[in-house]
């Protein structure tokens, strides 16, 4: 072949071969030295392939006349050491002529999540490129490749590379030592042990070594006188598959533009323009070469029989025989010759050129019932096989002959109506059995539905929604998936769009187990959908679908997407029978139901399609017109109307509703009553359709007696022009009520009670039905001063807070505070949260019900025990997670006033409250009540829930709270909200502008028996009215007794009751004697003590006396009601050193101890004087090394001096964030002598595969890394932007530390958190040496799935400081959603999700900007941290500074000596360690960049040092300015060597004064290089 053959052929392998036969034993080995084989074509570029000798550099072949031999000279990359998850290989695409295979243009890459190389797609996730694709016919896909060990070699095969189906397979396994193998293992591509392979690694272009293997000509339906093609790529190993096709792509190496064939498949390497069309392509398309003798050779499809089946007598059935020239040579068909009955043709002899074919139609015609059987004879010149032989088989039958009736349906029905026809089928005249088989189509004027939602368009809107039924409502936002608007708010990653499922493929022909979750489906690649059937089954509906979608926005750029998709299946229509059989001379009728149940007015269409074995009819369209008839549809829920007993000259009311279930307006014309004594409201009425009417209707009776009526109404309801409703009632003459006394009055001591009598009396003429309730009136003395509660440390909630549930639950509940707390009047200890609650309820409210709703709520009840107030919660379906799904708010306006507390007609709300408190129950830390705080502006916590119970699988939530806090009132009014944290919209009770719910309090000190009853004309009944003061508190009580009774002219009579209970005040102190101790001349000293009253009333305390005028008391005097207490302050000020003795007497009106004393004692000394020989303490040294020091305490007072020393630590001095819990701060290149931004990139690194949502465990650092007192080697990488030593995750967190979120997101350390796609294959690595090695990950990420933006940064993690920094090198402008760094249990950290100093604004990163993570090093220590100080004596303190580990640059702490000097109770000295780098060798120091380093001291007096350092020869400028810019030192040092130079600073300005205290600023300018840095003077 010559070389301008090579030239036209370039990068496509058209192998134009002839076979020889020279059958040659071939030996399968991996070196292909047969002399047989051929060289085919060699490189015919300087590719490089993927690296030194990976690459395909020729191609051999031979055959022995039933096999074909392809050699591979290639070297195939393997990954002895290392990670790497896809090798390079060689991908293989073969053509044979005489195979049916996968036209050009069709896609051919497969990518996968996993596997080592492109082919296993088919059998995996099946992700294809729909780019990448071949101009010529492929039939057989092979590739060659590692699996990353070192001595294995795979041989894998595939078909049908257009489709996803399961075409894919391993051939064979093998060494690198020319093993041959056999395989498949199985049937499949392949048949079993049909192919053989080995592999040799090459040595270089010539060596005809590499990958050889054996193909046999039965397994590719391939003989010696086909063709075939072929050509040969290298697959990249961290590649997709780059929009290109095949040939035709040119890379960047050969700058003349000649094509390669070993195509770099990553995208980012290809520099150059690629064809715009895959097929035909200038010279990169050939036709096929003849590969056998110069003859001609004839082939026919079919090649053995051709079989007729079943043909109906009288009638001709044509089948077609396809003659093809497959040789080289003109095909001559001389001759055909036909035998046996009933067969036809009308073909003569015919010529074909090479490749050229011919048709040839055979009819077969029976005449009676019977098997036919014949033959076709063809003669032409192919000499191997001149005559060619086929079988014609068929069999008689008699025909049917089917006939319809009606041709057609058209049916009118009401709304609502249903009616059930029938199809007759009849089979009179055929001959033989009809076999039928029916359908309904859509009939409407299209079969099928285009929906496009464009970019950026608001999915929101119906009309960007596909309305496929009630039930879905496909769309999409601006990225991601696809989701359904009806049931769900967004895409949900794991299951949208909610009730679908989805399959590849026609609707027809899939079972229900083909489906799957859409992104499951369509193995998450929503490109790879375009142009592909897809089958979909909305779940509730049960209805199936077919989808072909035309578009698809990816990567975030407007969720843009297109589909034509075919009608639901009508539902109004059915068949009661869709497939049968009519024997000859027979008929049979097929019942079809018409149902316009739900259906709107107008015309609806269908098609019933019957489709038989009727040769003249094979299909029978009957067209369905359904006419839904617009009308009013009358409806009431009841045809009696009942108004039971009704009191003469007191009318009776009842309401009757009218709806209307119709499409068109109901006019009610007339609505008649009957007798007189009935009067309806109104007379007429126009209701419109889904509306309703009330109707009241009248029974005013003049007289005793019975009363039967009617109610007519006439309406244009076409069913029901005249409904006729039955009216009837009782008439009584009334009942009245009296009771007596009017009033009731009681006084009682605690724990006794009474009983006294209520006469209720009934004068009237018919039975009496009362009721007796009683509502609390003011249960406590206006003048009691309740101690408020504390509320400093409280969690607190604004109003928008608290009435959030899904805020509330989204880690913002704060734990309750652990302080103790003054409690309100009443308050009782022990009661335990979850217990049994067993008293009676009260039903105050039942709400509709919201079916869309998660949690619904249906009935509250409320319940006052005497110390609690309880609510129950009843919803009309339960929930099975109680933790996070049965959560309640419920908002209380306890003294009925909406201009107190919050006022909910503000925003809207409806309630009309004035919330004063909020019961919230979430089943999570922060639980309680919360009262409004008027100051601060918001609801704190206050208290407890008593009781909360919410049972797995129940429907009822029962909270409680101390009825204590609402002792003062007489009843509340409450609202409130019931959800979810799972859900976002909550039900609110009762539903907005639906107003609120009033509960009046009962009185637990009345009971009433009996509490109901009825009482005869002219009788009377004894109520017997018990007064209890059992565990009740001295004081006045009032209550409002209701008599609620069927007495038409009084319903209700109210008696005022009073309550007079005496209790017995009782004292308790928490102290017996007052002890002051050591005090100091001239200084004063306070005790506090507290006195209770544990008793059942007030306690009035009338004196509290000292009889020492040293002490003094105060208050003199307090009044405290029950539960109470009151703080006593005793003061003294002592003025000679002396002992103070006295008695504190507190007489009181506690019957058994009046008066109490209280001995007090002190002691008085001169005081101890501190001083100490420092102000400030600084430290000098290099990393590692100790230095210790001394400061001395002297004592120049008067009596002992006692010290207690510790250390506050203030990190690196610059700006940094931090602390948090656990001593971590942060800092940012923002902060002066912050971490300086400096991309690290390993080329060498170890590269992870692309992958969306998902993680990899156990990456190993290379060395051990302590991290929040736990230590690490090994840690975990999630590619949404995250990593983490403890926990794993697909998703990301929303904020750090990640309070209320997934334990899943535990131990997080976020650079980027959110919903990020890997561009690139992230990569990490470790680097230098121990013990100052670092672990590196790099991030190269858009958003989901796929950018632009893209997004590049980096983690690193040093080893001998235990930092964390990270880096971002290219953000396009955008920010996190978390970023930070968290514990393992998520307490406490730095990120966005803290609060105060531990906060980090995510806004803050951008390019070229780093920030960098630390804990605190506990570097100083002080020795003893306690001790004592004689008069006149002196104490020493030593310090002890320990630098390992610590950073080079200043460091700060705090030195507090706290002492029982009463002048001085708190020295601090300040200490400052300025720390410089270990020494090193001097080649080693010498700097490679300029560097000027914080001054140290920091601040200074007198001196300071100024270091820099220089990386080459540079003339040198320090300037150092003050706050006004005025210049008061400078330096010029000319020509100073590379290296690093300390200048020391005195604090003189440049007339040699001393210079004032303030802000200087020292800037260095050398060889183009600019910084300053801030500088404090302190005197």
């Amino acid at each position: 072949m010559t070389s301008s053959i090579y030239q036209l052929l370039k990068p496509l392998f058209v192998l134009h071969l002839m076979f020889t036969y020279a059958f040659t034993q071939f030996s399968v080995d991996g070196e292909f030295s047969e002399p047989e084989y051929q060289l085919l074509a060699s490189k015919l570029n300087n590719n490089s392939g993927f690296g030194p000798d990976v690459d395909v550099s020729s191609i051999y072949y031979a055959t022995d006349g039933d096999n074909l031999y392809l050699g591979f000279e290639c070297k195939v990359q393997n990954v002895p050491n290392g990670y790497n998850p896809k090798p390079d290989g060689v991908g293989v695409f073969l053509n044979f002529s005489s195979e049916i295979g996968s036209p050009a243009g069709t896609p051919l890459g497969f990518y996968t999540y996993y596997d080592y190389h492109f082919l296993n797609g088919g059998i995996e996730t099946g992700w294809q490129n729909n780019y990448f694709k071949a101009d010529f016919e492929v039939d057989y896909l092979f590739a060659i490749y590692s699996d990353g060990s070192p001595n294995t070699i795979l041989l894998d095969a595939a078909s049908n590379v257009s489709t996803n189906s399961d075409s894919v397979q391993t051939i064979a396994i093998t060494d690198q030592l020319g093993t041959p193998v056999s395989g498949p293992y199985f049937d499949g591509v392949f048949s079993t042990n049909t192919i053989v392979f080995a592999y040799q690694q090459s040595t270089g272009s010539g060596s005809r070594r590499g990958a050889e293997i054996k193909i046999p000509f039965t397994e590719v339906n391939a003989a010696v006188y086909d063709q075939f093609q072929l050509f040969a790529v290298i697959t990249g190993s961290i590649a997709f598959f780059s929009n290109v096709t095949i040939p035709g792509n040119v890379t960047n190496g050969n700058s003349g533009g000649n094509p390669d064939y070993n195509i770099n498949l990553n995208s980012v390497d290809c520099g150059c323009p690629l064809p715009e069309s895959p097929i035909g392509f200038g010279p990169y398309h050939t036709n096929l070469v003849p590969l056998g003798e110069s003859r001609p050779v004839i082939r026919t499809t079919p090649m053995n029989t051709l079989d007729f089946g079943e043909g109906y007598i009288g009638y001709l059935d044509t089948l077609l025989m396809n003659v093809q020239n497959v040789g080289a040579e003109q095909l001559t068909v001389t001759e055909i010759q036909l035998s046996g009955e009933a067969f036809a043709i009308e073909q003569d002899t015919f010529s074909l050129v090479s490749g050229a074919s011919q048709q040839i139609a055979v009819v077969f015609e029976p005449t009676a019932i019977q098997e036919y059987l014949g033959n076709l004879a063809i003669s032409s010149n192919d000499t191997a096989n001149p005559i060619v032989s086929i079988t014609l088989v068929g069999s008689g039958l008699l025909p049917p002959e089917v006939f319809v009736d009606p041709d057609s349906m058209n049916i009118s029905l009401l709304p609502g109506a249903a009616v059930t026809l029938s199809l007759h089928l009849d089979n009179t005249p055929g001959l033989g059995e009809l076999n039928w088989r029916a359908c309904v189509t859509n009939g409407d004027m299209m079969s099928t539905l285009t929906f496009t939602k464009n970019n950026y368009a608001d999915w929101t809107l119906p009309e960007n929604q596909d309305r496929i039924t009630d039930n879905v409502w496909i769309t999409r936002a601006n990225s991601q998936g696809i989701f359904n608007f009806s049931t769900e708010p967004e895409y949900d990653y794991y299951q949208s769009p909610d009730d679908t499922e989805w399959s590849y493929g026609y609707s027809a022909d899939l079972n229900p187990e083909d489906y799957a979750v859409w992104r499951e489906a369509i193995y998450a690649d929503p490109l790879g959908m375009i142009n592909e059937p897809i089958a979909v089954h909305l779940i509730s509906d049960d209805i199936y679908l077919d989808f072909v979608f035309h578009s698809w926005t990816s990567g975030g750029d407007g969720g843009g997407f297109s589909y034509t998709r075919t009608f639901p299946t009508p539902s109004w229509i059915s068949l009661v029978q869709d497939s049968g059989n009519v024997a000859a001379g027979s008929s049979s009728d097929v019942d079809v139901l018409f149902d316009a149940t739900g259906l709107e007015a107008g015309d609806h269409y269908a098609n019933i399609v019957i489709s038989s074995n009727d040769p003249d009819q094979p299909e029978i369209v009957v067209p369905i017109h359904l006419e839904v008839i617009g009308a009013s549809d009358f409806y009431t829920a009841t045809d009696t109307l009942d108004f039971g007993n009704v009191f003469i000259n007191y009318p009776g009311t009842l309401t009757l509703i009218v709806e209307n279930l119709g499409s068109e307006i109901l006019l009610i014309t007339d609505a008649l009553v009957e007798p007189l004594e009935y009067q309806v409201e109104p007379s007429i009425a126009q209701i419109a359709p889904g509306e309703g009417v009330e109707f009241e209707i009248h029974l005013s009776p003049t007289t005793t007696g019975s009363y039967l009526g009617t109610l007519t109404f006439t309406t244009n309801d076409p069913d029901e022009s005249s409904i006729l409703i039955t009216l009837m009632g009782e008439a009584f003459a009334p009942p009245v009520v009296n009771v007596f006394p009017d009033s009731l009055a009681e006084e009682l001591f605690i724990e006794e009670s009474s009983i006294q009598n209520l006469t209720i009396s009934n004068t009237g003429l018919s039975e009496l039905v009362f009721e007796i309730k009683a509502h609390a009136m003011n249960t406590m003395n206006p003048e009691r001063n309740l101690h408020a509660p504390v509320l400093s440390n409280s969690p607190r909630y604004s109003w928008n807070e608290i009435k959030d549930i899904t805020s509330l639950l989204a880690g913002k509940v704060t734990s309750r505070p652990q302080t103790s707390h003054s409690s309100k009047a009443g308050l009782q200890p022990g009661f335990q949260a979850n217990r049994e609650v067993r008293e009676s309820w009260e039903l105050l409210y039942t709400d509709p019900d919201e079916q869309e709703l998660f949690i619904d709520i249906q009935n509250v009840y409320g319940n006052i025990t005497s110390d609690e107030l309880l609510f129950k919660l009843t919803s009309y379906q339960a929930w099975s997670d109680p933790q996070g799904n049965g959560v309640a708010v419920i908002y209380i306006d306890a003294d009925q006033d909406i201009n107190t507390g919050i006022n909910t007609e503000d925003d809207g709300m409806g309630w009309f409250l004035g919330i004063d408190f909020a019961i919230m129950r979430t089943g999570f830390d922060g639980d309680g009540l919360f009262i409004w705080d008027e100051s601060e502006g918001n609801l704190t916590w206050i208290d407890d829930l008593t009781t909360s119970i919410a049972e797995e699988n129940s429907n009822e939530i029962i909270v409680g709270v101390n009825l204590a806090h609402f002792q003062e009132y007489t009843g509340i009014s409450f609202a409130m909200m019931a959800g979810s944290y799972m859900v976002d919209e909550p039900d609110i009770v009762p539903d907005f502008q639906m107003g609120h719910i009033e509960y009046l309090f009962s009185p637990s000190w009345l009971i009433f028996d009996p509490e109901n009853g009825s009482i005869e004309p002219g009788s009377s009944q004894e109520i017997s009215v018990t007064f209890d003061a059992t565990g009740m508190y001295g004081g006045e009580y009032f209550a409002d007794i209701q008599v609620i009774s069927n007495d038409p002219a009084t319903p209700m009579v109210s008696i005022p009751a009073y309550f007079d209970v005496t209790g017995l005040p009782d004292i308790d102190l928490e102290i017996a004697s007052l002890e002051f101790g050591i005090l100091f001349v001239d200084y004063e000293t306070r005790i506090d003590f507290e006195i209770f009253n544990v008793g059942t009333d007030s306690l009035i305390i009338s004196s509290i006396t000292s009889d020492n005028p040293a002490f003094n008391v105060s208050p003199a005097s307090v009044e405290l009601n029950y539960s109470e207490s009151a703080l006593i302050h005793v003061n003294i000020s002592p003025s000679d050193a002396v002992e103070y003795s006295g008695m504190i007497t507190i007489v009181s009106n506690d019957p058994d101890e009046a008066a109490i004393a209280i001995p007090v004692h002190a002691t008085a000394l001169i005081p101890p004087v501190i001083a100490v020989d420092a102000t400030t303490v600084i430290f000098d040294m290099s990393t590692g090394l100790d230095l210790r020091d001394t400061l001395r305490i002297s004592n120049t007072g008067g009596s002992d001096l006692t010290y207690n020393v510790h250390l506050q630590y203030q990190g690196m001095l610059r700006d940094a964030g931090g602390p948090d819990a656990f001593g971590y701060f942060w800092k940012d290149s923002d902060d002066p002598g912050g971490p300086q931004f400096e991309w690290i990139h390993d080329p060498d690194g170890i590269y992870l595969p692309l992958e969306d949502d998902g993680y990899f465990s156990g990456i190993p650092l290379g060395f051990n890394f302590d991290y929040y007192g736990d230590t690490f080697n090994t840690i975990n990488f999630m590619y949404n932007g995250w990593l983490s030593f403890t926990s794993a995750d697909s998703w990301y967190p929303s904020e750090i530390p990640a309070y209320g979120d997934s334990w899943s997101y535990n131990g997080a350390i976020a650079p980027f958190a959110g919903d990020l796609y890997p561009e690139y294959s992230p990569s990490y690595s470790t680097q230098g040496e121990a013990p100052n090695r670092t672990f590196i990950f790099e991030y190269y990420s858009s958003w989901c799935c796929g950018g632009p933006p893209f997004m590049s940064f980096e983690v690193i993690f040093y080893e001998s400081t235990n930092r964390i920094r990270f880096q971002y090198q290219d953000l396009d402008g955008q920010t996190p959603v978390a970023i930070g760094i968290a514990n393992s249990d998520n307490s406490t950290g730095l990120g966005n999700g803290g609060m105060d100093e531990t906060y980090i604004d995510p806004s803050l990163v951008r390019d070229n900007y780093a920030i960098e993570f630390a804990q605190q090093i506990e570097w100083l220590s002080v020795q003893p941290s306690t001790g004592n100080v004689g008069v006149g004596r002196i104490g020493e303190l030593e310090l002890i500074v320990n630098a390992e580990g610590l950073e080079a640059g200043d460091h700060g702490a705090e030195i507090v000596i706290s002492s029982n000097d009463p002048a001085t109770p708190e020295t601090i000295i300040p200490a400052i360690l300025h720390v410089e780098p270990v020494g090193l060798e001097e080649e080693e120091l010498l700097p490679d960049s300029y560097i000027l380093s914080q001054n140290y001291p920091n601040p200074f007096n007198p001196s300071t040092h100024i270091a820099y350092g220089l990386p080459q020869l540079s003339d040198v400028h320090i300037v150092v300015y003050d706050i006004l810019g005025r210049v008061r030192q400078e330096w010029n040092y000319p020509a100073q060597a590379q290296g690093w130079y300390d200048l020391e600073w005195n604090g003189t300005d440049l007339m040699g004064r001393q210079i004032g205290a303030g802000v200087y600023f020292a800037h260095l300018r050398a060889g183009g290089f600019n910084k300053t840095i801030k500088m404090l003077y302190m005197k």
